[in-house]
């Protein structure tokens, strides 16, 4: 099952970042700035006759129509109508293709976001995203060096596709809308369409790769990096020493021969404990007076005799 997903995955990412990228282009140069810059490179208000500000009152409208709607394309100057009913006709032909663009972009950015929400934490989504902006690099511009060899079969392949047969050829002569865009006007926007799909796809082929690859080096480096084991703290020497008592020893090494040290344990002091913040100090207690002893010659205090006198041993004894 998670084969098949990656597959669909493989399959269904890589187009739809395709599909958004077009989608971001085409939207880019659907202004009024770039669309009065072809206009004036291809000399449109000389063809229409129109001056500086009909010209754009005119091309503002219809692009209002195109974009926004109502797709009426009734815009006048000087009180008569720019377009013809069959113009108007193919511009509404052309919203509805604009129509099926962006809805198809908006589905395939629907699952560019949803794949993102699943995937921005895997290198293979990035990978795919990368390989659609890179793809769509490769087919336009192989797509565009053919076509502007081949501008007029591959333009009239285009609307083929995508117009009723007859709808989309008018007269530079008399008709204003081939006026108001020239073939010029086409060919220049089409050169910049391709340029900024060949920008844009390496650039998001460039950024996804980036990031394919700082993802693979972070997962990497966690598995590479030591799993630290959470130890105990070790108790204040402090704390330590309270534990041990009045009775704690230390290891004295003595050597008694060389190479063959013996271990004494001798008696180590207690600490003595400070008093507790705030409390008095114990009165010091006074030394103790010595006792007076008896003075000579008081009765009753003579000491005995330790040893023998030699003057009452000499005295003679009557017997007894």
């Amino acid at each position: 099952m998670r084969r098949l997903r990656g597959a669909l995955a493989a399959l269904v990412i890589g187009p739809a970042t395709a599909l958004v990228i077009v989608g971001v282009a085409v939207g880019l140069l659907l202004n009024p700035i770039w669309v009065s810059l072809g206009q004036d490179r291809a000399e449109a208000g000389v063809l229409t006759g129109y001056g500086p500000e009909e010209l754009r009152a005119a091309t503002g409208a219809i692009l209002a129509d195109l974009v926004f709607g109502p797709p009426e394309f009734d815009v006048e100057v000087a009180g008569e109508p720019v377009l013809i009913e069959r113009e108007r006709g193919h511009m509404q032909d052309v919203r509805r293709v604009f129509q099926a663009l962006y809805a198809v972009v908006a589905v395939a950015a629907a699952v560019v976001l949803v794949a993102l929400l699943f995937g921005r934490r895997s290198p293979a989504f990035w990978r795919r995203v990368g390989r659609g902006g890179a793809g769509l690099a490769v087919v336009v511009l192989t797509g565009g060096l053919i076509g502007l060899v081949f501008f007029d079969a591959a333009f009239e392949a285009f609307h083929r596709i995508f117009f009723p047969p007859g709808s989309y050829t008018f007269d530079p002569e008399s008709e204003r809308l081939v006026q108001l865009f020239p073939n010029q006007f086409w060919i220049e926007t089409t050169i910049a369409l391709g340029a900024l799909l060949v920008l844009l796809g390496a650039f998001v082929s460039s950024w996804a790769g980036n990031r394919a690859k700082a993802i693979e080096a972070r997962v990497a480096a966690a598995s590479a990096s030591p799993r630290w084991v959470r130890r105990a703290p070790e108790p204040a020497p402090a704390a330590a020493a309270a534990a041990a008592g009045d009775d704690a020893t230390e290891v004295l090494t003595v050597p008694t021969e060389p190479g063959s040290p013996v271990e004494v344990a001798s008696e180590a002091p207690a600490a003595e404990s400070a008093p507790a913040p705030g409390a008095e100090p114990a009165p010091e207690s006074a030394p103790a007076e010595p006792t007076p002893g008896p003075t000579p010659g008081e009765p009753g205090t003579d000491p005995a005799p330790s040893g023998p006198d030699p003057e009452r041993d000499a005295t003679p004894r009557p017997a007894s």
